[in-house]
């Protein structure tokens, strides 16, 4: 595991030893993993740990568990405590989506506040599964289908090539602990019903589930590089913007005969460019 991540690493470019890289570390059996690769291979790892205080003295059990694993590989630690209920209440959002947007907001300002290059997590083939399932119930469109990025601006998950039974095989060739966390049974959040109640299902009919997955999301982003393309040459014809507001000629948009899908990327388009203008 520890010479597939580093060619994994140098292969793809990711970073290097001499960058500074914060891991989301929630004491779990995936970011102990990456955590304890990292710092075998010598990179320059400080730990990042949120507690949400969700989860009453489980929570603070993993918080404690958290700061003496960073204490045994000798990484400095960084923790913070979120009123999580209260924020999700005031934003209107779900408790994970709440979450979410906590532990992410303080990585990039930690990521301001003491230089680190690279925010990490520990994502990985089954993650990667599970979210294209996500997005199809959703209806993200085939960019949905291209799974988690590995890496996404500043954040790198250099895992997503190790399937969860290579990660447990890992934790147990090496006797490392780690931490439960319990709500992630509860099959009444969509993600852990995937995981739980869908994947082994259709593992029985494909056990090499996850390679054939990652085979697939290649052939998906190549797909949605040609649909993005051919979306650029066709809003040179059809669209214009002024004044950050975009302008369809309906009548040229109704003679094409893929008009539903590129009327998708040009908003989807215009979507992320106003979420970059807005941050």
């Amino acid at each position: 595991m520890l010479k597939r991540l580093e060619v994994n690493i140098n292969k793809n470019t990711l970073f290097s030893k001499t960058d500074k890289l914060l891991v989301a570390f929630s004491g779990g059996i995936d970011s102990v993993v990456l955590a304890d690769l990292l710092n075998k291979a010598g990179y320059n790892i400080e730990l990042a740990h949120c507690n949400f205080q969700l989860r009453g003295q489980e929570a603070k059990d993993d918080t404690a568990f958290c700061e003496n694993f960073a204490k045994s590989i000798s990484a400095p630690f960084h923790v913070i405590y979120f009123d999580t209920k209260t924020y999700a209440a005031e934003h209107k959002l779900s408790i994970q989506m709440a979450a979410r947007e906590l532990r992410y907001n303080w990585f990039k300002t930690l990521k301001a506040e003491h230089g680190f290059n690279y925010i990490l997590t520990a994502h990985h083939a089954n993650d990667n599964v599970e979210t294209v399932f996500v997005n199809l119930i959703r209806g993200t469109g085939i960019k949905g289908l291209q799974g988690i990025p590995e890496k996404q601006h500043d954040i790198i998950r250099p895992l997503l090539f190790a399937t969860k039974e290579e990660i447990k095989e890992y934790v147990k060739k090496n006797e490392l602990l780690f931490r439960e966390d319990s709500s992630n049974q509860e099959v009444k959040y969509k993600r852990n019903f995937i995981r739980h109640q869908i994947i082994p299902e259709l593992k029985k009919l494909n056990p090499a589930l996850e390679e054939t997955f990652a085979t697939s999301i290649q052939f998906f982003k190549q797909s949605a590089d040609i649909v993005t393309e051919f979306a650029n040459q066709k809003f040179k014809i059809i669209c214009k913007e002024e004044n950050n507001q975009l302008f369809i000629d309906i009548n040229l948009l109704l003679q094409e005969a893929q008009k539903e899908t590129l009327l998708f990327e040009w908003l989807y388009l215009k979507t992320l460019k106003q979420a970059k203008y807005s941050n």
